[in-house]
Protein backbone atom coordinates (compact mmCIF):
# COMPACT_ATOMS: atom_id res chain seq x y z
CA UNK A 1 0.00 0.00 0.00
CA UNK A 2 1.61 3.31 -1.01
CA UNK A 3 0.33 6.64 0.30
CA UNK A 4 0.49 9.71 -1.36
CA UNK A 5 -0.02 13.21 -0.33
CA UNK A 6 -2.52 12.05 2.26
CA UNK A 7 -4.13 9.48 -0.07
CA UNK A 8 -3.84 5.95 0.22
CA UNK A 9 -3.66 4.10 -3.55
CA UNK A 10 -4.16 0.59 -2.41
CA UNK A 11 -2.47 -2.30 -4.59
CA UNK A 12 -5.69 -4.77 -4.67
CA UNK A 13 -5.46 -8.37 -4.62
CA UNK A 14 -7.44 -11.01 -3.71
CA UNK A 15 -7.33 -10.39 0.47
CA UNK A 16 -8.14 -6.95 0.60
CA UNK A 17 -10.51 -6.11 -2.01
CA UNK A 18 -13.84 -6.43 -0.07
CA UNK A 19 -12.30 -4.27 2.29
CA UNK A 20 -11.44 -1.65 -0.38
CA UNK A 21 -14.83 -1.83 -1.83
CA UNK A 22 -17.01 -1.52 1.12
CA UNK A 23 -18.63 1.71 1.51
CA UNK A 24 -16.76 2.97 4.62
CA UNK A 25 -15.88 6.88 4.96
CA UNK A 26 -15.64 7.26 0.85
CA UNK A 27 -18.05 5.09 -0.69
CA UNK A 28 -16.64 6.74 -4.00
CA UNK A 29 -13.29 4.62 -5.77
CA UNK A 30 -11.21 5.23 -8.60
CA UNK A 31 -9.48 2.31 -9.64
CA UNK A 32 -6.29 1.66 -12.21
CA UNK A 33 -6.47 -1.43 -13.95
CA UNK A 34 -2.30 -1.52 -15.24
CA UNK A 35 0.18 -3.93 -16.94
CA UNK A 36 2.81 -1.75 -15.21
CA UNK A 37 4.68 -3.30 -12.05
CA UNK A 38 4.91 0.37 -10.67
CA UNK A 39 2.34 3.04 -10.03
CA UNK A 40 2.16 5.69 -13.08
CA UNK A 41 3.03 8.84 -12.02
CA UNK A 42 0.00 10.19 -13.34
CA UNK A 43 -2.16 7.95 -11.20
CA UNK A 44 -0.37 9.57 -8.74
CA UNK A 45 -1.05 12.86 -9.31
CA UNK A 46 -4.28 12.46 -10.12
CA UNK A 47 -4.53 11.02 -6.77
CA UNK A 48 -2.97 13.46 -4.72
CA UNK A 49 -5.40 16.02 -6.16
CA UNK A 50 -8.47 14.99 -4.24
CA UNK A 51 -7.08 15.42 -1.10
CA UNK A 52 -8.20 12.06 0.51
CA UNK A 53 -11.81 12.57 -0.52
CA UNK A 54 -11.60 9.69 -2.98
CA UNK A 55 -10.25 6.09 -2.25
CA UNK A 56 -8.03 5.42 -5.29
CA UNK A 57 -6.76 1.43 -6.39
CA UNK A 58 -4.40 -0.46 -8.33
CA UNK A 59 -5.51 -3.51 -9.93
CA UNK A 60 -1.98 -5.05 -11.64
CA UNK A 61 -2.35 -7.85 -14.53
CA UNK A 62 -1.60 -10.41 -12.25
CA UNK A 63 -4.28 -10.29 -10.59
CA UNK A 64 -6.39 -12.41 -12.16
CA UNK A 65 -9.48 -12.81 -10.50
CA UNK A 66 -10.07 -9.25 -10.34
CA UNK A 67 -9.04 -8.66 -13.92
CA UNK A 68 -12.08 -10.98 -14.97
CA UNK A 69 -14.55 -9.68 -12.33
CA UNK A 70 -14.17 -6.17 -13.66
CA UNK A 71 -14.31 -7.64 -17.80
CA UNK A 72 -10.85 -6.26 -17.97
CA UNK A 73 -8.32 -7.98 -20.48
CA UNK A 74 -4.59 -7.30 -21.14
CA UNK A 75 -4.57 -5.89 -24.70
CA UNK A 76 -7.40 -3.45 -23.06
CA UNK A 77 -5.54 -1.76 -20.71
CA UNK A 78 -4.54 0.55 -19.00
CA UNK A 79 -8.20 1.62 -17.99
CA UNK A 80 -9.79 3.46 -15.03
CA UNK A 81 -13.16 2.66 -13.73
CA UNK A 82 -14.72 4.79 -11.10
CA UNK A 83 -17.44 2.76 -8.92
CA UNK A 84 -20.01 4.21 -6.51
CA UNK A 85 -20.57 2.24 -3.80
CA UNK A 86 -24.62 2.73 -2.32
CA UNK A 87 -26.05 2.45 1.32
CA UNK A 88 -27.64 -1.00 0.03
CA UNK A 89 -23.92 -1.63 -0.82
CA UNK A 90 -24.65 -2.19 -4.63
CA UNK A 91 -22.22 -0.80 -7.15
CA UNK A 92 -22.21 1.81 -10.13
CA UNK A 93 -19.37 1.20 -12.26
CA UNK A 94 -18.75 4.08 -15.11
CA UNK A 95 -15.68 3.18 -17.62
CA UNK A 96 -13.54 6.19 -18.35
CA UNK A 97 -12.86 6.49 -22.20
CA UNK A 98 -11.15 9.51 -22.76
CA UNK A 99 -7.48 10.19 -23.15
CA UNK A 100 -4.67 9.67 -20.80
CA UNK A 101 -4.53 13.62 -19.65
CA UNK A 102 -4.44 14.59 -15.97
CA UNK A 103 -7.41 17.38 -16.36
CA UNK A 104 -9.56 14.75 -18.39
CA UNK A 105 -9.43 12.09 -16.00
CA UNK A 106 -9.54 14.34 -12.51
CA UNK A 107 -12.85 16.29 -14.03
CA UNK A 108 -14.93 12.76 -14.99
CA UNK A 109 -13.32 11.51 -11.09
CA UNK A 110 -14.82 14.78 -9.66
CA UNK A 111 -18.03 14.42 -11.86
CA UNK A 112 -18.70 11.10 -10.03
CA UNK A 113 -17.73 11.98 -6.90
CA UNK A 114 -20.09 15.01 -6.84
CA UNK A 115 -23.56 14.14 -8.90
CA UNK A 116 -22.66 9.86 -9.85
CA UNK A 117 -22.77 8.69 -13.42
CA UNK A 118 -26.01 10.80 -14.11
CA UNK A 119 -23.83 13.89 -14.72
CA UNK A 120 -21.06 11.61 -17.01
CA UNK A 121 -23.71 10.35 -19.10
CA UNK A 122 -25.40 14.28 -19.52
CA UNK A 123 -22.14 15.60 -20.48
CA UNK A 124 -21.68 12.45 -22.95
CA UNK A 125 -24.80 14.00 -24.37
CA UNK A 126 -23.98 17.05 -24.95
CA UNK A 127 -20.36 16.28 -26.75
CA UNK A 128 -22.80 13.93 -28.86
CA UNK A 129 -24.53 16.38 -30.03
CA UNK A 130 -21.86 18.73 -30.49
CA UNK A 131 -19.96 16.33 -33.01
CA UNK A 132 -23.40 16.03 -34.74
CA UNK A 133 -23.59 19.68 -35.28
CA UNK A 134 -20.11 19.97 -36.26
CA UNK A 135 -20.51 17.26 -38.82
CA UNK A 136 -23.38 18.76 -40.14
CA UNK A 137 -21.58 21.90 -40.55
CA UNK A 138 -18.92 20.64 -42.30
CA UNK A 139 -21.05 18.31 -44.78
CA UNK A 140 -23.02 21.79 -46.33
CA UNK A 141 -19.89 23.63 -46.19
CA UNK A 142 -18.78 20.89 -49.20
CA UNK A 143 -22.17 20.56 -50.74
CA UNK A 144 -21.88 24.06 -50.80
CA UNK A 145 -18.53 24.01 -52.05
CA UNK A 146 -19.80 21.36 -54.56
CA UNK A 147 -22.66 23.27 -56.02
CA UNK A 148 -19.94 25.80 -56.64
CA UNK A 149 -17.59 24.32 -58.96
CA UNK A 150 -20.63 22.40 -60.43
CA UNK A 151 -22.09 25.95 -61.41
CA UNK A 152 -18.81 27.76 -62.79
CA UNK A 153 -18.15 24.78 -64.84
CA UNK A 154 -21.75 24.77 -66.04
CA UNK A 155 -21.48 28.42 -66.68
CA UNK A 156 -18.36 27.97 -68.73
CA UNK A 157 -19.69 25.31 -71.39
CA UNK A 158 -22.84 27.48 -71.72
CA UNK A 159 -20.81 30.13 -72.07
CA UNK A 160 -19.00 28.56 -75.45
CA UNK A 161 -22.13 27.91 -77.30
CA UNK A 162 -22.13 30.44 -79.81
CA UNK A 163 -25.29 32.33 -80.09
CA UNK A 164 -26.74 30.76 -77.21
CA UNK A 165 -25.28 33.67 -74.49
CA UNK A 166 -28.13 34.89 -73.65
CA UNK A 167 -30.30 32.08 -72.93
CA UNK A 168 -27.22 30.89 -70.99
CA UNK A 169 -27.46 33.77 -69.06
CA UNK A 170 -31.22 33.53 -68.03
CA UNK A 171 -30.79 30.05 -66.91
CA UNK A 172 -27.63 30.72 -64.48
CA UNK A 173 -29.87 33.42 -63.28
CA UNK A 174 -32.26 31.12 -62.27
CA UNK A 175 -29.90 28.30 -61.71
CA UNK A 176 -28.24 30.99 -58.87
CA UNK A 177 -31.37 31.61 -57.51
CA UNK A 178 -32.41 28.03 -57.05
CA UNK A 179 -28.97 27.76 -55.30
CA UNK A 180 -29.41 30.54 -53.07
CA UNK A 181 -32.27 29.12 -52.19
CA UNK A 182 -31.42 26.31 -50.94
CA UNK A 183 -28.44 27.57 -49.30
CA UNK A 184 -31.20 29.77 -47.13
CA UNK A 185 -32.65 26.64 -46.59
CA UNK A 186 -29.99 25.07 -45.38
CA UNK A 187 -28.91 27.88 -43.35
CA UNK A 188 -32.19 28.20 -41.89
CA UNK A 189 -31.80 24.29 -41.00
CA UNK A 190 -28.16 25.06 -39.51
CA UNK A 191 -29.71 27.72 -37.36
CA UNK A 192 -33.16 25.47 -36.07
CA UNK A 193 -30.33 22.80 -34.97
CA UNK A 194 -27.91 25.32 -33.07
CA UNK A 195 -31.06 26.57 -31.10
CA UNK A 196 -31.63 23.01 -30.19
CA UNK A 197 -28.08 22.34 -29.11
CA UNK A 198 -28.22 25.42 -27.33
CA UNK A 199 -31.63 24.58 -25.38
CA UNK A 200 -30.62 20.56 -24.79
CA UNK A 201 -27.25 22.33 -23.09
CA UNK A 202 -29.37 25.30 -21.36
CA UNK A 203 -31.93 22.12 -20.06
CA UNK A 204 -28.61 19.84 -19.16
CA UNK A 205 -26.83 22.80 -17.54
CA UNK A 206 -29.97 23.24 -14.92
CA UNK A 207 -30.23 19.56 -14.32
CA UNK A 208 -26.60 19.17 -13.31
CA UNK A 209 -27.24 22.82 -11.50
CA UNK A 210 -30.31 21.05 -8.82
CA UNK A 211 -28.34 17.39 -8.83
CA UNK A 212 -25.63 19.55 -7.08
CA UNK A 213 -28.06 21.79 -5.36
CA UNK A 214 -29.76 18.29 -4.11
CA UNK A 215 -26.66 16.89 -3.33
CA UNK A 216 -25.71 20.09 -1.40
CA UNK A 217 -28.94 20.67 0.65
CA UNK A 218 -28.52 16.53 1.55
CA UNK A 219 -24.50 16.81 2.79
CA UNK A 220 -25.83 19.96 5.26
CA UNK A 221 -28.70 17.89 6.45
CA UNK A 222 -26.23 15.16 7.28
CA UNK A 223 -24.51 17.26 8.58
CA UNK A 224 -26.60 18.74 11.24
CA UNK A 225 -27.54 17.12 14.79
CA UNK A 226 -30.68 19.92 14.82
CA UNK A 227 -32.21 22.34 12.15
CA UNK A 228 -35.02 24.58 11.98
CA UNK A 229 -37.57 23.15 8.96
CA UNK A 230 -39.39 24.65 6.47
CA UNK A 231 -40.82 24.09 3.23
CA UNK A 232 -37.38 24.57 1.61
CA UNK A 233 -35.57 21.79 3.47
CA UNK A 234 -38.42 19.56 4.80
CA UNK A 235 -37.99 16.65 1.70
CA UNK A 236 -34.55 16.98 2.22
CA UNK A 237 -34.51 16.02 5.89
CA UNK A 238 -36.98 13.08 5.40
CA UNK A 239 -34.93 11.50 2.42
CA UNK A 240 -31.60 11.47 3.76
CA UNK A 241 -30.58 8.10 4.36
CA UNK A 242 -27.76 8.80 6.58
CA UNK A 243 -29.63 8.62 9.76
CA UNK A 244 -32.63 6.66 9.29
CA UNK A 245 -34.34 8.09 12.60
CA UNK A 246 -35.45 11.70 12.93
CA UNK A 247 -37.45 13.21 15.81
CA UNK A 248 -39.31 16.46 15.12
CA UNK A 249 -40.22 19.10 17.92
CA UNK A 250 -43.55 20.71 17.49
CA UNK A 251 -42.68 24.63 19.43
CA UNK A 252 -43.84 27.95 19.20
CA UNK A 253 -40.39 29.50 20.27
CA UNK A 254 -38.18 31.37 16.70
CA UNK A 255 -35.21 29.66 18.05
CA UNK A 256 -34.30 26.14 18.66
CA UNK A 257 -34.56 25.29 22.15
CA UNK A 258 -31.57 24.64 24.07
CA UNK A 259 -32.69 21.30 25.57
CA UNK A 260 -33.29 19.67 21.98
CA UNK A 261 -29.88 21.00 20.83
CA UNK A 262 -28.38 19.21 24.04
CA UNK A 263 -30.77 15.94 22.91
CA UNK A 264 -29.84 15.73 19.26
CA UNK A 265 -25.69 16.25 20.46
Amino acid sequence: MAEKDGNKNTLLNQLNADEFFARGENPTKAVLFTKKSETPALWTRVAASFGGKMQFGEVRLEQVALMQQFGMTEDALPKVVAIRVNLDNSKQKVLYEGPNDFDKIREFLSDIAEGGPVVVELKKQVEVLQREAKGLKAELMHEHEKTSLAMAEAARTKLGQVGQVEAVRKELQFEIQQAREGEAAVKEEVEKLRKELEEKTRVLGEEKRSLEAQVQALKDVQQQQAMLLDSSNEQTFFASTLRPLRAVLFTTKSEIPQLWLDLAA
